[in-house]
């Protein structure tokens, strides 16, 4: 019997831990554990019981003994999980492996990773207990490892819900996302850019895969913000495109939801052409620092039956967290443009105001875009200072950059022009 630590009562996980760590990683480790076993009944395993035992040998045993979860080093994970990730062993497990890394790991560079086969890689790096708890939680506990309600517990949060189709557009959107009280009431209203670069990098994903239509969440708690996507793919088109984003082309939406997010799951239902894409931030994390990257990748094939939360829920009695996602109005559009005027006037407004809020989302739409592709282009140069990148594909990126820049100037132009005439028709003679 393994020596663990932790309440009987807790999630029983195992971690595999390399015996020649240097001294400054195992501080980090002991750190990290102790935030893990208040939460979790702990087995610490050296790696060189990994040695004795196969892959396949080892997971039996921790089964045997209630544990629901292995977090092996990044390396002997991706060396182990070919021979642990059949969905038959799954099932006859009840559990799965992960991997984990105390060095910081760039996903999108290590393109492998995420497009051959399962993947659940944790990036322990820099991050707080209050952030490791809840991804840790949605590893080991089944009825957590999809949906939203497992990261946000304890804390009883609204979830927003809606259907998005295939003829809908962004725009106003973002709007009504953020003036929910969650977010406009909160911190979370200091981290609009970011909020709107993941649901924008969640936006295009829709689209890029030529979806009809899909089922979206949005939620925000104190600590985590997070996005949900649900959607059926019969052709099974892959989440990830089967190669790396090239200089000069538009990158994989998916990868821009790795590069706006702090965890992301991609989850397909085994048997099924069901889809699930969780994306979300952490309130702690601050914009721009070191730790405001991707922690946690999971692209896995989960059985139906550990789908807690349904793929498409409406509001209903058993959900009372569970609300419809306020409709997009015009009331944000006629605030920028003044306040209605009594009247006769009501009227003109009321017949200018379907043209003019048209316009308002075309241009919040190519603007948001335009702010995500400056973004990329920026991830980019931070890529080529790290790889040597030559003054021709830097000089190249700029200048794109200054021709997004100018087309941003001419739509503010354009836009500044259609409020003035709309100004002039509805002021009263």
């Amino acid at each position: 019997m393994l020596k663990t630590e932790g309440k009987v009562s807790q999630p029983k996980i195992a971690i595999i831990v390399d015996e020649k760590n240097s001294h400054e990683k195992t501080q980090h480790l002991e750190s990290s554990l102790q935030g893990l076993r208040k939460h979790f009944h702990l087995a610490v395993l050296p790696t060189s019981l990994r040695n004795s035992l196969s892959p396949i040998q080892l997971a039996e045993r921790l089964h045997s003994e209630g544990f629901s979860l292995i977090l092996a080093p990044v390396q002997l994970y991706i060396s182990c999980k070919s021979q642990v990730d059949s969905i038959e062993i799954q099932e006859r497990w009840g559990r799965i492996w992960a991997g984990y890394s105390w060095e910081p790991i760039n996903f999108t560079a290590n393109w492998s990773v995420l497009t051959h086969g399962d993947t659940r890689i944790l990036d322990l790096a820099t991050l707080q207990e209050k952030e490791l708890i809840p991804l840790v939680r949605s590893l080991a506990i089944p009825p957590f490892r999809s949906g939203l309600r497992g990261l946000l517990m304890p804390e009883p949060t609204p979830i927003y819900c809606e259907n998005w189709k295939d003829s809908f557009g962004l725009g106003l959107r973002l709007d009504q996302i953020l003036s929910l009280p969650e977010i406009s009431q909160s911190p979370w209203k200091a981290r609009a850019h970011s909020i709107r670069l993941l649901v924008i990098s969640l936006w295009n994903f829709f689209e890029s895969r030529d979806l009809k239509g899909a089922y979206f969440q949005i939620t925000a708690s104190s600590d985590l913000l997070a996005v949900r996507l649900t959607f059926q793919n019969p052709s099974h088109t892959p989440v990830f495109e089967g190669s790396p984003p090239r200089p000069g082309l538009r990158p994989d939406p998916a990868q821009g939801l790795i590069a706006f997010s702090h965890f992301f799951r991609a989850h397909r239902m085994a048997g099924q052409s069901d889809y699930e894409i969780t994306a979300g931030l952490f309130g702690s994390i601050a914009e721009g620092t070191e730790e405001d990257r991707s922690h946690l990748i999971w692209i896995d094939t989960l059985h139906p039956r550990w789908m807690a939360e349904p793929l498409n829920e409406i509001p209903n009695p058993k959900s009372p967290l569970l609300r419809v996602l306020p409709p997009v109005s015009l009331s944000v559009a006629t605030a920028r443009s003044g306040p209605t005027r009594s009247g006769s006037n009501r009227s003109e407004i009321k017949k200018s105001e379907p043209k003019l809020a048209s316009f308002l989302e075309e241009f919040q739409k190519r603007y948001f875009e335009a702010q995500y592709e400056i973004r990329q282009l920026e991830l980019r140069i931070v890529d080529l200072a790290k790889t040597g990148g030559t003054q021709k594909e830097l000089r190249e990126i700029k200048l794109r950059m200054e021709a997004v820049a100018h087309r941003e100037i001419d739509w503010i132009k354009q836009l500044s022009q259609a409020l003035a005439t709309h100004s002039k028709s509805t002021k009263r003679k």
